[in-house]
């Protein structure tokens, strides 16, 4: 087959209901593609160039440097932020099920 151009209707992509009387259901398709074993790679589609406005050279590494932007936190915890050893009773980072949430039907 030769494409003809015309997309559906030259039969390169069928489409057809999974499911004719609910088309909510989807769509099973076929593409038909073609190879020429006689054809040689000329490296076309092979990604093309970058774009002229592409940064160029190495990618930065390691921390920043330079004043950060204005609004960027600081080093220092906000007012308030509890400080030294939790309570003994207080919660741990560890989750554990409860039994007691378990229901039976």
């Amino acid at each position: 087959m030769v494409d003809e151009g015309n997309g559906a209707a030259g039969g390169l992509l069928t489409l057809k209901p999974v499911k004719k009387a609910d088309p909510s259901k989807g769509y099973e398709g076929t593409l038909t593609l073609g190879v020429d074993p006689d054809a040689e790679n000329t490296g076309a589609g092979g990604g093309g160039t970058s774009p002229g406005d592409a940064p160029t050279g190495t990618p930065p590494t390691g921390t920043p440097t330079g004043t950060p932007p204005s609004g960027t936190p600081t080093g220092t915890p906000p007012t308030g932020t509890p400080t030294g050893t939790p309570p003994s009773d207080a919660p741990t980072a560890t989750a554990s099920t409860c039994a007691s949430s378990a229901s039976s039907s």
